[in-house]
C-alpha cells in the first residue's frame, strides 16, 4: 500500500485501556493552505466527538475547520460469506454493515474534492489557514482519499470495550446499536482485517521508508474512562501536532503567490491573440539583509517591468534572507549581525505594501545551516511547484552582475540549469561582463534560462550606493540621523528593537533626526 512521501502518520492503540501512539515529523509543505486530518478507529472508539472537538477548539482560536465523515456515504449491507453465515445462524446474521463496499468510496472522495476545492479557494481568498478532518473507521481504507492527508490519527479500542459499547442500547450516544453477536463475529472481525490489510502496512512502510527522521513513539496512558475523558486527553496533542505542520508558515510566505496564481487562472479564459503565450515565473533572490533596505525591493519592481514587456507573468518574488550560521560568521565581529527572526519581520514590513514582493522562511530555518544559493532555489521550486501543483511555473534566481561573474551565472550550463535573471548597470564596469553574454542572452525571450536586463536606475549615483553596507556605515556615523535608504516602517522597528538587536543597532535611538 503506498504512502505519500510527505504524509504523517499517528498510531494510537488502546490494548486495556492503554493508548499507544507513533508520530511522524509533519510533512514539510502541501500545496493547499488547508490542513487535512484524517481520523480512523474502531466503532464507538470516539472518532466523530473527537472530530468535532477539534472543529470547536479550533474555532475558539478562529481556525475555519470542516467535518467530512465515512458515515454519511455507508450505502447497504453486504451477504456473509455462506461459511460465516454459517457460524451466525443461531442469531440469523448473514449481513455485514462493516464491509468495505458498503461505503460509495467514489461518491466520498468526490465530495472531499469539492470540498477541498471550496475551502481552499476562501481560505485562500481570506489568507489563513483551515483544518479538513476526514473521520470514518476505515477512513484510510481509499489510497486516492488518503494521498491527501497531512496527519493521520488512528484510535483503537480493545475486543471488548468495543463491543460493550456498540451493542449498549442504552447509550445515547450509540446511534446505531447492534446485536452482541454481530458485533463480536462481524463487526470485531472486520476491524480486525482493516488493521492488519491498512493501518499495520501503512505504519511499516513509513517506518522503513527513511524519508524523513525515525519516528518518534510517544506512549500516552489513561485509566478505563468514558469516550469523553478520551477527547479531554487526546485533544491537545493534536492540536499540538496540527500546528507544527509547517503550512502555517509557508501560507503565511505564499500568500500574495496563492492570490496572483488564482488571478492568473481566471483570466486565461478571456486572453486573446498572443496573450496565452504569458509565462508564469517567480523570482527569488537570497542575501544577509542587514538590514533591508529600499534597493532589494526596488530590484524586484524592476525586474518584473522589464520581464512581462518580454512575455513573462511575474506572480511573485521572495527575498529569502541568509541562514544565521553565515550571516553571524561574516558579520558578527563587527557588529552587524541580524538575527532571522528581525530580518523576516523587517522583509516583510518593506513589502506589505506590494501585492507580489515577500519574505520567504525556509531558508533561514533550514535545520542543517547554511544553504547556498542554488540549493535555496532548487528547493523553493520544488515547495512552489507543491504549492500550486503546477510544475511549469518557471522560478528564477534574481540578482546583480557582480554576483553573477562571481558564481559564474552567465554560464550557459549553470545559469542555465537554475534559471537567472540579472539586472546590469549601463555601460559599467570592464567589457568582459558584456562578453559573456550571447545574442540569445540579448534577445530576452522567454524561452531563455538566463536574462540579462540593463538597470537605467543604477545610473542613478544615490540608487547605485545603497546598501546594507552603507545603512550600518551610516548607523555608525550618526545613529540619530534618520537613514533615507530604509523603508519608514522598517527602520522604526529597528530603532524600537534596537536592544534587542544588539551589535551596532543598539547605538539606534528611538526617533530619528531629519
Amino acid at each position: 500500500v503506498a504512502l505519500s512521501l510527505y504524509n504523517s502518520m499517528t498510531m494510537m492503540r488502546s490494548d486495556n485501556q492503554q493508548p499507544k501512539a507513533t508520530l511522524r515529523p509533519p510533512p514539510h509543505y502541501q500545496n493547499s493552505p488547508v490542513i487535512v486530518v484524517g481520523i480512523s478507529g474502531a466503532s464507538r472508539s470516539g472518532k466523530t466527538r473527537l472530530a468535532q472537538a477539534i472543529q470547536s477548539q479550533a474555532q475558539s482560536e478562529n481556525i475555519a475547520t470542516r467535518i467530512i465523515g465515512q458515515d454519511e456515504f455507508w450505502t447497504a449491507s453486504v451477504a456473509l460469506p455462506q461459511q460465516q453465515q454459517s457460524e451466525t445462524s443461531n442469531e440469523n446474521i448473514s449481513y455485514s454493515q462493516e464491509h468495505y463496499d458498503c461505503t460509495d468510496w467514489d461518491g466520498l472522495l468526490n465530495e472531499f474534492q469539492q470540498e477541498l476545492q471550496e475551502f481552499r479557494a476562501s481560505c485562500t481568498a481570506v489568507g489563513s489557514v483551515g483544518i479538513l478532518v476526514a473521520e470514518g473507521f476505515q477512513i484510510f481504507y481509499h489510497e486516492p482519499l488518503r494521498h491527501f492527508m497531512n496527519l493521520m490519527f488512528h484510535l483503537d479500542l480493545d475486543r471488548e470495550t468495543c463491543v460493550n459499547r456498540r451493542s449498549d442500547y442504552e447509550d445515547c450516544h450509540n446511534s446505531n446499536p447492534a446485536n452482541r453477536v454481530y458485533c463480536e463475529t462481524v463487526l470485531w472481525p472486520q476491524h480486525v482485517q482493516y488493521e492488519r490489510e491498512i493501518v499495520q502496512p501503512l505504519l511499516l512502510q513509513q517506518t522503513t521508508q527513511q524519508i524523513q527522521e525515525s519516528p518518534i513513539i510517544r506512549l500516552l496512558r489513561q485509566p478505563s474512562s468514558p469516550i469523553s475523558n478520551i477527547v479531554d486527553e487526546w485533544l491537545p496533542k493534536i492540536m499540538q501536532d496540527v500546528k507544527a505542520v509547517p503550512i502555517w508558515q509557508f501560507h503565511n510566505d505564499y500568500v500574495k503567490l496563492s492570490n496572483n496564481y488564482q488571478a492568473w487562472l481566471d483570466e486565461r479564459g478571456t486572453w486573446h491573440g498572443n496573450k496565452h503565450q504569458q509565462q508564469p515565473v517567480v523570482l527569488v533572490s537570497t542575501g544577509s539583509y542587514s538590514p533591508v533596505h529600499r534597493q532589494h525591493v526596488r530590484v524586484f519592481e524592476e525586474a518584473m517591468s522589464r520581464m512581462e514587456a518580454q512575455g513573462f507573468r511575474v506572480l511573485a518574488g521572495f527575498l529569502s534572507p541568509t541562514h544565521d550560521d553565515y550571516v553571524g560568521s561574516k558579520l558578527g565581529r563587527a557588529g552587524g549581525h541580524i538575527s532571522s527572526r528581525h530580518r523576516y519581520e523587517m522583509i516583510q514590513l518593506a513589502t506589505q505594501h506590494s501585492s507580489w514582493v515577500g519574505a520567504h522562511s525556509w531558508e533561514m530555518g533550514c535545520e542543517e545551516g547554511f544553504v547556498d544559493f542554488g540549493d535555496v532555489l532548487m528547493e523553493l521550486r520544488q515547495q512552489i511547484h507543491e504549492w500550486l501543483g503546477n510544475d511549469s511555473v518557471q522560478v528564477r534566481y534574481l540578482c546583480g552582475m557582480d554576483h553573477a561573474i562571481k558564481c559564474g551565472l552567465l554560464d550557459t550550463h549553470f545559469g542555465a540549469s537554475l534559471g537567472t535573471v540579472v539586472l546590469a548597470r549601463p555601460g559599467s564596469g570592464p567589457k568582459q561582463k558584456t562578453r559573456h553574454l550571447t545574442p540569445q542572452m540579448r534577445n530576452n525571450s522567454n524561452n531563455n534560462r538566463v536574462l540579462v536586463f540593463e538597470d537605467e536606475a543604477l545610473l542613478n549615483a544615490e540608487s547605485a550606493a545603497a546598501s546594507s553596507t552603507q545603512v550600518r556605515d551610516m548607523i555608525l556615523q550618526n545613529p540619530t540621523k534618520r537613514i533615507p535608504w530604509l523603508n519608514p516602517e522598517v527602520e522604526r522597528y529597528l530603532r524600537a528593537n534596537a536592544k534587542t538587536i544588539g551589535g551596532i543597532y543598539s547605538m539606534l535611538s528611538l526617533t530619528a533626526e531629519s
